[in-house]
């Protein structure tokens, strides 16, 4: 092994190792949701732009065939690695009283976030030259670590991978934000006007400016504009008409700038309590005051000791302090519960919005319990009595 790329871990136990893991997930699936979320923006609207110029279908469901293109055009490579263009992988070794890591898969984006992790010491090491930097004593440390690590590598070199499985799917809140320019979108259907038809670059530009909207929202993916097959001019409207009609548009916008402004003043700041309810058929109910979740994307809801914390789209919406232990103890038992969020305006309680929150306990003695689940043996470990072994010499 030469791991010019090494690191060393500034931890001292297997739980140190595990939150310093889960600090640098955090950060990874931020950048993962902006590379899944891009792809599948750009293959939903490349759909419905070719569809609005009538040169493909348009799918039931756009989302979901979008995230099942990016599958497709992201297969597992030869090892098995999912996904590896939005993949990473690092590898561990655990080598007398140290933590040797090193990072084996992944783009520039996860390997500047690695880095920045304030556990994560550059401390590579490689035949040769050793750098001004090292004296000559710490590079003969760290290589006699280093090859220590590879030919007798004790428990086995540890896997943490961001993602198993294939990609999620992921709807109009995953992707919305990386939906491609005008230009941009209006540039591809030209092209494939200009293939399909060989009219020209200028006219198939014409006929793309022609049918492709300007702005894309959700309603124009699920139901988009196809083109007429002869399209008849439109009559031309009396100026009666055309005074009833701005007069609809008005009100029209007068009713939705009315709404909207309702809904925002009926949000609260921050989801500061909550009650936690068991109905008569075991289903377990959280309600919680009305600060505007998104009902396509996934809510997070960790229990601690004693508080209870809401996330969603990795932005934290609340913290609950001085829960009762009788309601921790009833949401450690469920994987999922119904969030319901509620409106406590003008002396009632009005249902705003009904979601279902995946439930993931923090506690201490959780977080104890499981400190490798997130680690993957090698297949060429030295077995369970090794690692018995280098466990009792704790």
């Amino acid at each position: 092994m030469k791991p010019a790329n090494g690191y060393r871990l500034k931890a001292s136990s297997v739980a140190e190792v595990s939150r310093l893991l889960d600090d640098f997930r955090t950060d990874a699936v931020r950048t993962l949701a902006r590379g899944y979320g891009r792809l599948v923006a750009q293959s939903a609207v490349a759909t419905h732009d070719r569809a609005c110029a009538g040169l493909a279908d348009h799918p039931q469901d756009p989302f979901a065939s979008a995230c099942r293109a990016v599958r497709e055009a992201n297969p597992a490579d030869p090892s098995g690695l999912v996904a590896p263009d939005l993949n990473c992988v690092v590898a561990l070794h655990f080598v007398r009283d140290a933590v040797l890591a090193r990072f084996v898969h992944g783009g520039p984006q996860y390997l500047k976030a690695w880095e920045a992790m304030r556990g994560v010491v550059p401390w590579g090491w490689q035949e040769g030259p050793r750098p001004a930097d090292v004296t000559e004593r710490s590079w003969e440390m760290r290589g006699k670590y280093w090859q220590a690590a590879t030919p007798k590598p004790g428990l086995g070199a540890l896997h943490f991978t961001l993602l198993e499985g294939q990609l999620p799917a992921i709807g109009w809140a995953g992707m919305h934000r990386y939906v491609p320019g005008y230009e941009q979108r209006l540039s591809l259907v030209a092209a494939a006007i200009d293939k399909a038809l060989s009219c020209g670059a200028a006219q198939a530009r014409e006929r793309a400016a022609a049918v492709i909207p300007r702005e894309i929202t959700k309603d124009a993916l699920l139901r988009p504009s196809r083109p007429s097959a002869r399209p008849r001019p439109a009559a031309a409207p009396t100026g009666a008409q055309r005074i009833r009609s701005e007069a609809e548009a008005a009100r029209k916008e007068r009713k939705e700038k009315s709404k909207r402004a309702e809904v925002r003043d009926a949000k609260a700041v921050e989801i500061d309590h909550a009650d936690v309810v068991v109905s008569s058929d075991g289903r377990t109910f959280v309600a919680v005051p009305y600060v505007g979740l998104d009902p396509e994307t996934r809510v997070f809801l960790q229990v601690g000791d004693g508080h209870l914390a809401v996330s969603q789209g990795g932005v934290q919406f609340g913290h609950v302090s001085d829960v009762p232990r009788s309601a921790i103890d009833a949401l450690r038992l469920c994987r999922t519960v119904v969030m319901v969020e509620v409106d406590g305006k003008g002396g009632g309680r009005l249902l705003r919005a009904k979601h279902v929150a995946i439930v993931s306990d923090i506690g201490l003695a959780e977080g104890l319990k499981v400190p490798l689940g997130a680690f993957k043996r090698n297949k060429g470990g030295r077995g369970a009595e090794e690692m018995a072994k280098w466990e009792s010499g704790q």
